[in-house]
């Protein structure tokens, strides 16, 4: 039996690389075109907490947008909006 691929998907802002890791089943969802919303593990940027969220529509070749939010008011944005193109995907299990 062929493992099932996983992957990694890297973007960059603010001079810092961000990742989100996807398991089969939502890999899977976006090489078949379906738009899919996920929450990244966050992380911390001048000592404050950061939640990200990517949201997928297209699949490869489709856009990719990656917004953030902090603990603070007025800490939201868009890190990350752009197509998702196959130089950002490290593919795992294959």
């Amino acid at each position: 039996m062929k493992p099932k691929e996983t992957a990694t998907i890297w973007v960059e802002w603010g001079y810092e690389l961000h990742a989100l890791k996807l398991d089969a089943e939502d890999w899977a969802d976006i090489k078949a075109g379906k738009d899919l919303y996920a929450e990244g593990d966050g992380y911390e940027y001048e000592g404050g907490e950061f939640s990200d969220t990517w949201h997928f529509t297209g699949g490869i070749g489709g856009e990719l947008r990656v917004t953030y939010c902090g603990e603070e008011e007025g800490s939201e944005g868009e890190g990350y909006i752009g197509s998702l193109t196959e130089d950002m995907i490290e593919i795992h299990g294959n």
